[in-house]
């Protein structure tokens, strides 16, 4: 639970303080952490990284958790 716990902490940091340039790295985290149910989370964050502006992001994060479910 705690490599959860610090994931999802770094995730919300990372989304609020908008540094985008950091989501390679959490991405390479999540997949290295025990926690295989963030699996289809990250695979989807890492197809979407590519958006550039808020909108899109915002839809893609959307896919993602449609991805998840």
């Amino acid at each position: 639970m705690t490599a959860l716990a610090e994931l999802v902490s770094r995730f919300a940091r990372i989304v609020t303080e908008h540094r985008g340039r950091d989501l390679a790295d959490w991405i390479t985290g999540a997949r290295a952490a025990p926690v295989p149910e963030l699996d289809p989370f990250s695979r989807g964050i890492d197809r979407c990284r590519h958006c550039g502006e808020r909108k899109e992001t915002i839809i893609c994060m959307a896919m993602i958790k449609i991805d998840a479910v």
